[in-house]
Order: C-alpha cells, then sequence, then structure tokens
C-alpha cells in the first residue's frame, strides 16, 4: 500500500499543473495581448492524457491614417489630371460647320448659286425661250441664265442679235474662275444701266448668262462670280473663237448623221431591186442633207466649217442621183452615180477628219493658261427691252444656304469634353479599386475560433 502511494502521488502533480495550464489558456483566450492572436486549440490523445498544443499566428495591422493618406493623395493627384484635361478641351475649338452653297439644275445646266444670289421671277430676253431667273438684292442685279445652241460666229442669240440697233462690239475673252473661257458683251442701255451677255461655248451648246447691272461703267463682280459657275454637265468646254460655233453643233450633227448612214447603207447594199435602191438613195440624201443645214447657220462658207458643209452637200446630191438612176433603171447613169457617190463619200471622210481633230484641238485649250481680257471700246448696240415670261420649273437640290454660325463656349466645351470621357471614366474606375484595397487593408483580422475535438 506504501508503494501505491508512492506510485499515486505524482497524479494530484500534474492535475494541478493541467489546471494552471487552463487556467492560463482561459485568460490569455480572454484578454488577447496586442500581438498575439487567440490560439487554437488542437486537442489530441497521447495514451490516457490529453494533450493541448497551441499554434498561434502573428498579424500586423495596417494603421488606417496611412491608408487615408494613400487615397486623399490618389484623389488629389486624378482631379489635377482631370482639370488639366477640362482646361485644353475648353480652349480647343470645335470644327465649325460648312455651309454648302445651294446647287439648281435647269435644262441641262447645273448652277450653284454664289453668295448673294437667289431665284427670282423670270424676265427674258430676245433669244432666249426658257431661261432660268435670279436676282442679286445686295449688288442690285438681275441675270438670267440658259443653254441655248449655237446660232451664230458670235455666240450670241440669232433673235437676240436681230433685235440690236446695231451691230454687236468685239467682246472681251475672259477666263471664269472655273477655269473655262467665255466671250463678254457689254450691252449699256438707255437708262444708264448695262447688260452683260457671257457665251462660254460647250460641246453640248453655249452656256449663256445675261447679267442686267444699274451702274454703266463698271463690270460687277457678282456677274463675273455667276457666269463661273454656270456647267454644262456631260460635255467639253471650248475655247471661243470664230469657230466655237461650228464646234459647238459639230459633235451633234455628226452623230445623227451616222445613226441615218448606217440604217441607209446596210439598206441599199440589201437592196436587190432598183425601188429598193432608190428608197435607200433617198434616205441617205436626206441624212447628209440634214446635217449640212444643221451647220448651216454657223458656216460663213470659209475655212473648215465651210468645207464641212461644201463636203456635205456634194454627198447629198451624189445620193439624189443614184436614187434618180435606180428609179430610171438606167445602168450606165447608175454606175456614174455610183462613181460620184465614192469620191463624195472619200471627201467626206477627209473633211471629217480635220473638223474632228480640231474639235480636239478647241477643247484642249479650253482650260489652258490664264488669258488676259482684250480691252474694247464700249459698245454702241442697245439690247432690247427684257419682257417677262412665266417661271419654268426646274429640279433643285436640297441644301442648306445658312452660313456657318460659331460654335458658342459652351458647345465648345461640351465637344471637347465628349472626346476626354473615356479617359476621366477610366481615371474614376481606378480611383474606386484603389479605395476598395485601401478598405480591406484596414480591416482588423478575424480571430480564429477553437474547434476542439474530444
Amino acid at each position: 500500500s506504501a508503494g501505491a502511494d508512492r506510485r499515486a502521488a505524482p497524479r494530484p502533480a500534474r492535475s494541478s499543473q493541467r489546471a494552471r495550464a487552463e487556467a492560463e489558456a482561459g485568460r490569455t483566450e480572454a484578454h488577447p495581448g496586442p500581438d498575439v492572436a487567440p490560439a487554437l486549440g488542437l486537442v489530441r490523445h497521447v495514451g490516457r492524457v490529453m494533450s493541448v498544443s497551441s499554434a498561434s499566428a502573428d498579424v500586423r495591422p495596417v494603421e488606417r491614417r496611412t491608408a487615408s493618406a494613400a487615397v486623399v493623395s490618389i484623389l488629389i493627384a486624378i482631379a489635377v489630371i482631370a482639370g488639366l484635361l477640362l482646361s485644353r478641351t475648353r480652349d480647343a475649338p470645335a470644327p465649325r460647320p460648312v455651309a454648302v452653297p445651294r446647287s439648281i439644275v435647269h435644262a441641262g445646266l447645273r448652277v450653284p448659286l454664289p453668295s448673294g444670289w437667289e431665284r427670282a421671277e423670270v424676265v427674258t430676253v430676245p433669244g432666249f425661250s426658257r431661261p432660268l431667273g435670279l436676282h442679286n438684292a445686295d449688288a442690285g442685279l438681275r441675270a438670267s441664265v440658259e443653254r441655248l445652241p449655237a446660232t451664230s460666229a458670235t455666240l450670241l442669240p440669232a433673235a437676240f442679235v436681230r433685235a440690236l440697233e446695231g451691230a454687236p462690239e468685239r467682246p472681251d475673252l475672259v477666263r471664269l474662275a472655273s477655269g473655262r473661257q467665255a466671250w463678254r458683251y457689254r450691252f449699256p442701255g438707255g437708262d444708264g444701266s448695262m447688260t452683260l451677255l457671257y457665251t462660254a461655248p460647250t460641246t453640248s451648246g453655249v452656256a449663256t448668262v445675261a447679267c442686267t447691272s444699274p451702274l454703266e461703267d463698271r463690270v460687277p463682280r457678282a456677274c463675273d462670280a455667276l457666269a463661273a459657275a454656270v456647267t454644262v454637265p456631260g460635255s467639253d468646254p471650248l475655247t471661243p473663237s470664230r469657230n466655237a460655233a461650228f464646234f459647238s453643233r459639230f459633235p451633234g450633227a455628226v452623230h445623227d448623221l451616222n445613226t441615218s448612214r448606217t440604217k441607209g447603207l446596210d439598206e441599199l447594199a440589201a437592196a436587190t431591186r432598183p425601188t429598193g435602191q432608190a428608197l435607200a438613195a433617198d434616205r441617205l440624201a436626206r441624212a447628209h442633207r440634214a446635217a449640212g443645214a444643221a451647220l448651216a447657220p454657223v458656216s460663213d462658207g470659209r475655212g473648215l466649217p465651210g468645207a464641212t458643209a461644201g463636203a456635205l452637200t456634194a454627198t447629198a446630191q451624189a445620193y439624189a442621183a443614184l436614187a434618180s438612176a435606180a428609179r430610171a433603171r438606167s445602168p450606165q447613169p447608175y454606175a456614174e452615180a455610183s462613181r460620184a457617190v465614192t469620191d463624195a463619200e472619200t471627201g467626206l471622210r477627209r473633211t471629217l477628219t480635220k473638223a474632228a481633230a480640231s474639235l480636239s484641238l478647241s477643247t484642249s485649250t479650253a482650260t489652258r493658261a490664264p488669258v488676259a481680257p482684250m480691252s474694247t471700246p464700249a459698245a454702241t448696240a442697245k439690247p432690247p427691252p427684257p419682257k417677262p415670261a412665266a417661271k419654268p420649273k426646274t429640279r433643285t437640290k436640297p441644301a442648306s444656304t445658312k452660313p456657318a454660325a460659331k460654335a458658342s463656349p459652351e458647345a465648345r466645351t461640351s465637344h471637347g469634353t465628349l472626346s476626354f470621357a473615356p479617359i476621366i471614366l477610366g481615371l474614376l474606375a481606378v480611383v474606386g479599386i484603389f479605395a476598395t484595397l485601401a478598405e480591406r487593408a484596414t480591416r482588423p483580422a478575424k480571430a480564429p475560433s477553437r474547434d476542439s475535438r474530444p
């Protein structure tokens, strides 16, 4: 029993040690120190005795003052950058809208109206049939614009020339702002006014502008600007000259002639009876006669225009003789007429080739270096009085004629701010991310929970 007592003596000591350890652990858990986190109790069995091992983790808290100072610094830097961007935006002017001039399409003409010109009641001029009426209220000008066929070597309308009290004076050769050339005639009026006629020849007619000014002593710039704006789409400009009227009508006359010749020559080659040969020859004679008549008003019998008109007349006569021989059923006269047709065709082909080469030269020199205006004495012929006419229907391209308005400072600021909006939004997103990270860094670490298992 004494040995049993000696073996049992250490047990109370162990029990007391364990009790003190548990008491200290309880005090530590109840009052954790500033540098030690609550311990996580791990219970394990060691034989018959339960031992407790403690694992502790050190946590370094982040001071709130340091995190708050970092966030404030970032916000201040971003505010400064945003202010610089916005200040540059206010100084940058916004692009101004460009005013597009109104363009009028009228009877084969395109007229982008220069500044000051507007549609107005049509006032006809002799030789004008369907003109476009315009007026310039600031300068007190009125104008009639139309594309006219060339009817004389002067490029003036034939009816206008007939209505004059005298022959027109020599015109000025001027270069318009568009690069084309034109003749400018001056006709003083009896009331101190002056009528300017601009004639710009093309391969599709003559772009003619009649501009009336209340002053006789000078040429208004607004009239020159209007004449320069008028164009004939789908045509080539010609150099004003003595043969310009002939070259203006030449392409159309040859086109109509070739259309009729193709059909007539096919019919003549396919005809096997004298009646069919006579009908085909008559058709060819009429085609060449019509071409000569189309060029006759602009051919004075001299030079290339006279030679072309003569060749067309000779060819028409040769085909007419061939038709007569076919109707007479005379082999010998028919053979002689056939040889005459061959000779006439050869001469016509040679003349038309020369005319086409001259036409090409005239169109190529129409846009060369500027031509100085020729000084001419004032014209003595008086224009006929204008007559009011009905306003024709024309197509107008809708476009804005309002001048470009200056952008206000508010408009410039808002326009520039929109361009930097993505940058500012990105900076604000960065601020949010930094603020979130700083908030998480300042939170205290959670105490680990004790899990005791028996």
